[in-house]
């Protein structure tokens, strides 16, 4: 298997139909998707057919903020050649899988673009329907090609088990998980024991996950807003 992307997921139960649909349609047969549900009430049920080769994870912590442990949990399972730990406001882009699949070194990482995945499972890029889940113009990347995601890369596998993922410590936080391990494989460059990333083609995010318009993610932080938790678990 070449590359294991692996999806630490609280809810957001139509993402990640919407994800798997995409996904079917730009992976190769030696790369997987691994969904780790950390917690979601219902769990996350799949019970469609696909051509992905997709695993789903319980973790089995309903405590906030879990998903450090998560992704660690997901690379357990995994048989990728590279981790790719992502997120589930992320899409994987066409471009970054050629680039990825023929790949040999030892982190990549992708510049962003914002989109969104419509009921299809395909990507969006309409200004107007950006703007409907947050965006706000041109101070908001509309369009634009903008910085990694500093938590977001692919690493080969032999470095993530030298590194042994993220911290513990970080199980419960908000942030700090991504500045550590990437100070982390810093110290492994210094060392001589790796070499800095590659910077590779763009991938997309939804705009303003944080505030979440359209209320499709997690309720973490959604304090202003009413929402109601489905009861039953949700296949799709």
């Amino acid at each position: 298997m070449k590359c294991s992307v692996i999806f630490p997921v609280l809810e957001s139960y139509e993402v990640v139909r919407r994800q798997i649909r995409w996904m079917e349609r730009i992976f190769p047969k030696d790369w997987e998707a691994v969904i780790v549900d950390d917690g979601s009430m219902p769990p996350i049920v799949f019970c469609g057919r696909t051509t992905l080769n997709l695993k789903i994870v319980y973790s089995l912590n309903f405590s906030p903020w879990g998903q450090a442990p998560a992704t660690n949990l997901g690379a357990s399972v995994a048989e990728g050649d590279y981790i790719w730990g992502c997120a589930i406001d992320h899409m994987i882009s066409r471009e970054a899988v050629e680039v990825l699949s023929k790949f040999d070194g030892d982190k990549m990482v992708f510049p962003r673009m914002q989109a969104v995945l419509d009921k299809d499972g395909d990507l969006c890029m309409d200004p107007d329907v950006l703007k409907e889940y947050g965006a706000e113009g041109v101070e908001d990347r509309i369009g634009k090609i903008f910085g990694a995601g500093f938590g977001i890369f692919a690493l080969k596998r032999e470095h993530w088990e030298r590194l042994g993922g993220y911290h513990p410590r970080f199980g419960g936080k908000y942030g700090g998980d991504d500045v550590d391990i990437n100070h982390r494989y810093g110290d492994l460059v210094k060392q001589g024991l790796a070499t800095r990333h590659t910077v590779g083609p763009p991938m997309y995010c939804y705009p303003n996950p944080r505030y979440d318009k359209k209320a499709v993610f997690h309720t973490l932080r959604r304090r202003w807003t009413r929402y109601k938790i489905p009861q039953e678990p949700m296949p799709f």
